[in-house]
């Protein structure tokens, strides 16, 4: 057998013989066509997270998105013609045939036209401004339905933020600051709005209203449609919806039409429209109707005009326009919020938080973007006060270098309130990490003497009229035994804030600067238990008299954006032991029905019946185990599973999510308020740590 080994000797051209092995692999695995744009120009494998990959964020790269194949279908309504006539056409093979793309708008319904035109905004030049036409016959138009009476959410809405084709036009230009044709002959004059009061005949503009429709020799804003969205935007310049500007700085914004887009104006409304609805200024039903228009309509212009909103989708916008697309979204979730919708909220924050971590540089140029930066800042520091596992500032979500820099503009920002917030934060991280390890006490025991130092300081920085005013009484705490009981009850004289422009917010910082001040007091054993500084309770009565200078019903409306007087409440019930402090404490949190239950980012009827569950629970496991300490509980929300992480876009947000009237519904309904819901409870026993969900009932 001839043989068949390589012959011996040297190889040809030089090269070194030996054992070959398998080849080296590089870092190049695949050709997937569906990774993110910059993993596939460096040819590295994407894990297709969406909107960003976390190769990209892990390396510290801007993600350039993905690629989406647009979907084309064929028309066959050219060749089913041809067979008709008996010509048929040879159909084109190859790469070189290019498919006819159905165009909806030869079949498209008036209903979808008119949706269309109001969506449309000013993204198409107008034509030249026609004769301002007849009131009576604009009333008429807007009032003509499209749709089936019973589908309310497809009719042509009379506040619709943009003029339909056939109606008025721009004076100029297609400018936001020109959505109604204004004759000039009436210079020096008001517009008549009267005949548009098409909702109710009892509604009418207020002078005030009225003035910001003044035709003047300069430039207006002149897309008020009806008298009711010219209270709406009144109240918007005027500071006049509670709780807003504490939060967003919407009055200097509104005031700014340079930033304003369309979506901006809508988003604007909406959360206007909403505080009506809650406070009852206008018609109710009206109200909410507005409100679910104008946050569809500001939607759905974002989806327009931002298709993809990836960091990378904003590499050309100008920055007006990305100033515009964040004050909406900043809008947005705070509508959200206002209606309790929890996960919407985050929803918009959560975008908002990628693109800023993308492109912060350019926001903060000017005094706008920073204004809009620090309200940034402030709203993510209220998601991580709600609930600590949801914070926009986590790894996944921003580059931990402006997660940072957020942190540091509530630490030092001028506002007493915002620094009080950023210290809470800390108390409640130190808290909770005292409560796990407490055999580092030392530890602990140092970093919350420093927060101690700095609550201090906190206080001493304060102006006078935002420090409380007793009024002397001599007996301001009394225990006195109504007819009929055994147990006597508390009666408190009120702390007031007289000298204060906004009584309010100067209450519920003090409230929760005492509460503050007594957590960081507290000292937790090795053993189980925790020791209470010596001034608990008088501190509890304190913050008592503080509430009773306040209704619940003007705390929630005060607090509506924001975090509220009921947390510092339930701190002082959770530290007190004294039985007639937590009964007034509980009857006081039952003023919030009135309001619909919530105040701001707190659900206040679940929070009431989660602190009656865990009086049972520790009643009853420590008559079982001796001892059960409870770290942290936290009421779990229908969603959270599916918002852990999520970036969605709002393709995810379909027609059905939006809000309908019956989610604006603020009446307390006895069958809500006794609905069960969820809570997970962190505790500590002789047995060892435990994680325990419970459903109450």
């Amino acid at each position: 057998m001839p043989d068949t080994s390589p012959p011996s000797g040297p190889s040809p051209n030089g090269s070194k013989t030996g054992p070959t092995g398998p080849p080296r692999k590089r870092n190049v695995t695949s050709r997937d066509r569906n990774g993110c744009i910059t993993c596939r120009k460096r040819h590295l494998r994407c894990d297709k997270t969406h909107p960003e990959c976390n190769n990209c964020l892990k390396m510290n790269r801007m993600c350039e998105g993905y690629i989406v194949n647009r979907i084309a279908f064929c028309d066959e309504t050219l060749l089913t013609t041809e067979k008709a006539k008996g010509k048929i056409p040879k159909r084109p093979r190859g790469r070189v045939a290019k498919r006819v793309v159905v165009d909806a708008t030869i079949n498209t319904t008036a209903n979808e036209i008119a949706i269309e035109r109001s969506l449309r905004g000013l993204e198409e030049p107008q034509p030249q401004p026609q004769p301002q036409p007849d009131t009576t016959d604009l009333v008429a138009g807007v009032m003509v339905p499209v749709a089936e009476a019973n589908d309310w959410m497809l009719q042509e809405w009379a506040l619709s933020l943009w003029p339909q084709d056939d109606q008025a036009q721009p004076i100029d230009d297609a400018s936001p600051s020109s959505l109604i044709d204004v004759n000039p002959a009436t210079s020096n004059a008001l517009i008549d709005l009267t005949a548009l009061d098409i909702y109710s005949p009892s509604i009418a503009p207020s002078p005030s209203a009225l003035q910001l429709l003044t035709v003047r020799g300069e430039k207006q804003p002149q897309f008020l449609c009806t008298p009711l969205d010219a209270e709406y935007i009144q109240r918007l310049r005027s500071g006049g919806i509670d709780g807003l500007t504490t939060i967003l700085p919407i009055q200097d914004m509104i005031v700014d039409q340079a930033v304003m887009a369309p979506h901006c104006w809508s988003a604007a409304l909406a959360v206007s429209a909403l505080t009506f609805s809650k406070q009852g200024f206008v018609s109710t039903h009206n109200s909410r109707y507005h409100a679910i228009q104008h946050y569809r309509n500001a939607v759905q212009s974002v989806k327009r005009t931002f298709p993809q909103e990836s960091p990378g989708a904003f590499q050309n916008v100008n920055p007006g326009d990305l100033l515009g697309w964040f004050l909406t979204r900043l809008l947005l979730a705070n509508f959200d919020l206002c209606r309790g919708n929890l996960s919407s909220w985050r929803h918009h924050l959560r975008i908002a938080g990628r693109i800023f971590s993308s492109w912060h540089q350019r926001i903060l140029v000017d005094s706008r973007g920073r204004q809009l930066a620090h309200a940034f800042a402030r709203m993510a520091l209220l998601v991580e006060l709600q609930n600590g596992d949801m914070a926009l500032t986590r790894v996944q979500d921003m580059n931990p270098g402006v997660a940072s820099q957020l942190n540091t503009m509530m630490e030092q920002s001028e506002s007493s309130r915002d620094r009080l917030l950023a210290l809470i934060r800390n108390v409640s991280k130190l808290e909770i990490k005292f409560r796990y390890q407490p055999e580092l006490h030392e530890k602990w025991t140092r970093k919350l003497e420093l927060i101690d130092a700095k609550l201090t300081e906190w206080q001493s920085n304060l102006p006078g009229s935002e420090l409380p005013v007793d009024t002397g009484v001599a007996d301001a705490v009394k225990f006195p035994v109504n007819p009929g009981s055994s147990m006597p009850s508390l009666e408190v004289t009120p702390l007031t804030f007289p000298n204060s422009a906004n009584p309010y917010t100067c209450a519920v910082n003090y409230a929760h600067f005492l509460c503050a001040r007594m957590r960081v007091r507290t000292r937790y054993l090795p053993n189980g238990g925790k020791i209470n500084p010596p001034e608990t309770e008088s501190t509890v009565l304190y913050t008592c008299r503080i509430a009773a200078g306040l209704s619940p019903l003007g705390c929630a409306r005060a607090n509506a954006f924001g975090h509220g007087m009921m947390p510092a409440l339930v701190g002082a019930y959770r530290w007190s032991n004294n039985p007639q402090a937590r009964h007034w404490i509980t009857s006081w949190l039952k003023g919030y029905e009135e309001e619909g239950g919530r105040e701001g980012l707190w659900n206040v009827q679940q929070t009431r019946r989660l602190l009656s569950f865990l009086d049972d629970e520790i009643r009853r496991r420590t008559s079982t185990s001796g001892r059960w300490d409870i770290i942290a509980a936290r009421i779990e929300e229908e969603d959270d599973s599916s918002d852990k992480g999520s970036m969605s876009s709002d393709e995810s947000m379909t027609d059905a999510s939006f809000p309908t009237q019956g989610d604006l519904d603020w009446s307390f309904s006895p069958s809500t308020a006794l609905s069960p819901f969820r809570v997970v409870v962190h505790s500590r026993s002789p047995d060892g740590w435990a994680t325990d969900h419970y459903v109450v009932t």
